[in-house]
């Protein structure tokens, strides 16, 4: 039932969407499959995650709002995608260490910042959340920016742009203002990507 599933719901979209999406690359795409990392992306089409396992040729593991686990069968399928359940609100203590584990077995996290879908590409004070620099801290993981120019979809014509990695100071674990630095970071080359790949 799954490969059926599978078949009629994504298969389409990794067959034909390539063909409107245009791929930019630094050599964070090299850190992305060899080593453990964080990629923080802004977030405006459900086939996200699935688009950036296939242009990055590497299974990515991304947190997921609760919510879209509740159909039985739905869920089996963001399971086998790489997705981690998390609750927006209040984050569990089992979805913190799953996320953890990922990166502890050398594999890729992407965590979309805003904590939801957006309409804009372009990414709003405030609305990065501090989870993606608390994994990235905890671990030392280097953070992976990456931008969605614009929505992706049929006949709409868009880009993935990949940024240079962003290195923390491990020694400021825990350190709540810290943090926020990062976030406001990470937003800012998340819309600076978009913007100046504007200018290209």
């Amino acid at each position: 039932m799954f490969i059926v599933y599978f078949l009629i719901l994504f298969l389409p979209v990794t067959i034909f969407l390539p063909t409107f999406l245009k791929f930019k690359g630094t050599q964070s795409k090299v850190i992305v499959k060899k080593s453990k990392c964080v990629i923080v992306s802004n977030h405006m089409s459900i086939f996200d995650p699935v688009i950036l396992q296939m242009r990055l040729k590497k299974k990515i593991f991304f947190l997921a709002k609760i919510e879209a686990f509740k159909n039985k069968l739905f869920s089996c399928i963001l399971k086998k995608l790489g997705a981690i359940p998390v609750d927006r609100k209040n984050p569990s203590i089992s979805s913190i260490k799953n996320s953890i584990k990922v990166l502890k077995d050398n594999k890729p996290l992407c965590v979309f910042v805003q904590g939801t879908r957006s309409k804009s590409a372009l990414i709003k004070e405030g609305e990065v959340k501090e989870g993606a620099g608390m994994f990235a801290l905890k671990e030392d993981a280097p953070i992976i920016p990456i931008a969605f120019t614009k929505k992706v979809g049929f006949f709409r014509f868009s880009k993935i742009v990949i940024g240079d990695p962003i290195y923390l100071d491990k020694n400021k674990v825990g350190d709540k203002e810290y943090l926020l630095e990062v976030s406001n970071l990470i937003r800012d080359k998340i819309n600076e990507l978009i913007i100046n790949d504007k200018k290209d």
